[in-house]
């Protein structure tokens, strides 16, 4: 069982936890992880934070499952996964953490009347890395939402959304997008912090399929070949 958090920049970090002990301890419990996964940049640098910070030490932070946010991983038989929420040493939400900063502001918006619904539109190069570690698209052309183009590529994509099925996501639809090897994988909106959670695990999803099947995904604030690559941007529908 994987007892999960996202870290301040979207990555999924946590434990994984034998299947009995989670049951007969985590569930209830929760499990251990330091706060420094909230002060960890991309590349996984600890950066200066007032609150986190090498002065203070790092503390344990308590995180405790939510059964309703558990997921199946079906792309990877035998997992699943539950989202928690973190908790600092004096048992109140830590401030940093994501989920409940998220949480926070969901409460707000009800305050004013308002129910968030969010949905998501990741979109992602699909690469292959070279013998001296360049990302190579796996395609260089563009074919904007061609049927016809790229069988094999569509063998990993029938992958990745059955993978994005099987964990509970609601799969809209997959196709290529303007740019070479760009492709953008919908989901459908959710309240707010089960769309945060969707987009989270889709982001793990993506990149473990794709890598069983000798490729990566390569997402946002990267640059191949002078083309941008976009993050996830949310949306909010009308009479949210």
């Amino acid at each position: 069982m994987e007892v999960a958090i996202g870290d301040t920049y979207g990555p999924l970090r946590g434990k994984r936890v034998p299947v009995d002990r989670y049951f007969a301890e985590v569930a209830e419990s929760g499990a251990s992880i330091a706060d420094a996964v909230f002060i960890l940049n991309v590349c996984d640098e600890l950066i200066d934070h007032e609150i986190v910070n090498m002065d203070n030490g790092f503390l344990d932070t308590r995180i405790v499952p939510d059964p309703a946010s558990a997921r199946l991983l079906t792309h990877r038989p035998g997992y699943a996964l539950v989202f928690c929420d973190s908790f600092g040493e004096h048992g109140a939400p830590h401030v940093l953490a994501p989920r409940a900063v998220l949480a926070a502001q969901v409460e707000r918006c009800r305050a004013l009347g308002l129910d968030p619904v969010v949905a998501t539109e990741p979109e992602f190069y699909m690469c292959t890395v070279a013998d001296d570690g360049t990302w190579v698209p796996v395609r260089p052309h563009i074919k904007y939402s061609s049927l016809t183009d790229a069988p094999d590529l569509e063998q990993v994509l029938a992958a990745l959304r059955s993978g994005l099925a099987g964990a509970g996501l609601a799969v809209e639809s997959s196709n290529q997008e303007y740019g070479p090897s760009q492709i953008e994988v919908n989901h459908g909106p959710a309240d707010a912090m089960r769309a945060a959670e969707d987009c989270i695990l889709y982001r793990s999803i993506v990149k473990q399929v794709a890598e069983h099947t000798g490729c990566g995904p390569l997402y946002a604030q990267a640059v191949h070949r002078g083309i941008g690559l976009r993050p996830p941007r949310p949306h909010q529908p009308p009479g949210w």
